[in-house]
């Protein structure tokens, strides 16, 4: 009896960690997993995600959580933390922190999210001039 606890404790601990590589892949496209070795991993096509996860509508204003690099818009965020000091990261899977003083401005996701719109606006335009 002693043998099949330790068994099946293994096996959970198995289905755990395999439960958190899952998680960690949805929200890290392309990173390794701590403790993981770079060799290990197959890089893809990469999209990367402009929406927030809080308003799930492009990002306005986004601002970066220097803890696990998650991108949110600055409104939203900041509404969402309200007068706490701090938040558990709302992406799905994230277990880090979020406070008003760990977000720092995003200038470099605010050009692309500008980029991503002039390319659709372009794209829309475009399929209108075929019609």
């Amino acid at each position: 009896e002693e043998k099949s606890a330790e068994g099946n404790e293994e096996k959970v601990a198995r289905e755990l960690k395999d439960f958190d590589k899952a998680i960690w892949n949805i929200r890290h496209h392309g990173e390794c997993m701590p403790g993981e070795e770079e060799e290990d991993m197959v890089m893809v096509d990469v999209k990367i995600s402009y929406k927030c996860p809080i308003t799930g509508s492009l990002l306005e204003n986004p601002v970066k959580n220097k803890s696990c690099s998650h991108l949110y818009s600055k409104e939203a965020i900041y509404g969402l933390i309200g007068s706490r000091s701090q938040i558990t990261c709302p992406y799905a899977g994230c277990n880090k922190m979020v406070s008003k003083r760990n977000l720092v401005a995003d200038k470099q996701a605010e050009r692309e999210v500008k980029k991503y719109v002039r390319e659709q606006e372009m794209k829309q335009k475009d399929s209108q001039d075929e019609i």
